[in-house]
């Protein structure tokens, strides 16, 4: 598996690249302590999966204080009509005033984990456990491995346990709120450029080694200074086990491979 186009731009959902989005993130959540945020779990997004439309479903069913949950279906499922949008835009720095953020797959995976992890709020994914997309056929990043239930987000189960999961968070806050840091924690160290350069470079010298060909230098081939095969200086680190992380921490040179 290798990272995403979000890491590099996110047109279709007007957010620039992550080293400019991950910056302005840490800023916003360094702004709201957490008693400052509203105690609630958040979601904004389309009923782009069918865990997404069984929420729904169960929020039109009875009213949850502890969710602010809009999900958006028909001509308005992007929150846009007419080229213009229809509803109030929820911003990813706006993310970072609530205690607790659902991460819900999409139609494929949803690439905002990374996003909601930087807030340092709590981040309750119940797609994404031991009995989640990994095992269910589901869709899933690189770095998923690397993130521990319980210690970097929370595992419902399953959508019916979230209320159960929201409100059992409620009573433990101490709990929810260490899961929150060790999970902001975690993006901040391996989920920058650096380690994602570094992930690269591991990703390429790995199926480099699996290849059963002599590889022929194209008669027109340029050096490119900026590429991982020849590494800035913040870059190089890889070379030397730093900048990603490794072992069990889930670095871009350990738990990534």
């Amino acid at each position: 598996l290798f990272p995403d186009h979000t890491f590099w731009n996110w047109i279709e959902a007007s957010t620039p690249p992550w080293d400019i989005v991950s910056a302005r993130l840490s800023q916003a959540s360094a702004k709201v302590p957490w008693e400052e945020r509203k105690p609630q779990a958040f979601f904004r997004g389309a009923d782009t999966s069918p865990s997404r439309k069984e929420l729904a479903e169960q929020l039109k069913s009875r009213q949850l204080d502890h969710f602010n949950v809009e999900i958006y279906s028909g001509p308005d499922r992007y929150g846009r009509e007419d080229g213009k949008r229809a509803r109030v835009f929820t911003t990813l720095e706006e993310h970072c005033g609530f205690q607790y953020l659902l991460h819900l797959p999409g139609v494929s995976y949803a690439a905002r984990l990374k996003y909601l992890l930087l807030c340092n709020s709590t981040v309750i994914a119940p797609m994404l456990g031991k009995s989640g997309s990994q095992k269910k056929g589901g869709w899933f990043e690189f770095y998923y491995p690397a993130l521990k239930a319980g210690t970097h987000f929370v595992d419902s189960g399953s959508i019916s346990d979230l209320s159960n999961t929201v409100t059992a968070l409620k009573e433990d806050e101490p709990f929810a709120q260490k899961v929150a840091q060790q999970g902001h924690a975690w993006a901040l160290e391996h989920l920058s450029m650096d380690g994602i350069w570094c992930y690269w470079k591991q990703l390429l010298v790995k199926y480099a080694e699996l290849q059963r060909f002599r590889v022929v230098l194209h008669k027109e081939a340029r050096a490119c200074e900026d590429s991982v095969a020849d590494p800035q200086p913040s870059m190089r680190r890889c070379e030397t086990g730093a900048g990603g992380g490794g072992g069990e921490s889930g670095g871009a040179g350990g738990a990534f491979e």
